[in-house]
């Protein structure tokens, strides 16, 4: 829905800074990103329960997944020759 930006997708959140300053703007590699879950496999727990709705003949149920993430690389690269860094996320600095 949003269309793309040199050939790059764009998503839009509410998660980013307001426009014009640090952050409002992120490219993003997400295959350089990493995504765990705290129960084994990263399946949801699930339970169930008649005690809670039993005067209504009705059973709750729950799902509780809990995850996290983080980018796969420690720091931002400096190549060998050059003063650039390099790394999988780059945010957009604030217009000054």
């Amino acid at each position: 829905p949003y269309g793309t930006l040199f050939g790059r997708p764009v998503i839009v959140t509410e998660h980013c800074q307001t426009a014009g300053t640090s952050g409002d703007i992120i490219l993003g590699d997400w295959s350089q990103y990493l995504i765990g879950g705290k129960t084994s496999g990263g399946a949801p727990k699930l339970d169930t329960s008649v005690h809670i709705k039993f005067d209504y003949d009705e059973v709750a149920f729950r799902a509780v997944l809990r995850n996290d993430g983080r980018p796969w690389w420690q720091s931002a690269l400096t190549p060998k020759h050059g003063t650039n860094t390099l790394g999988p996320f780059v945010a957009l600095d604030s217009n000054a």
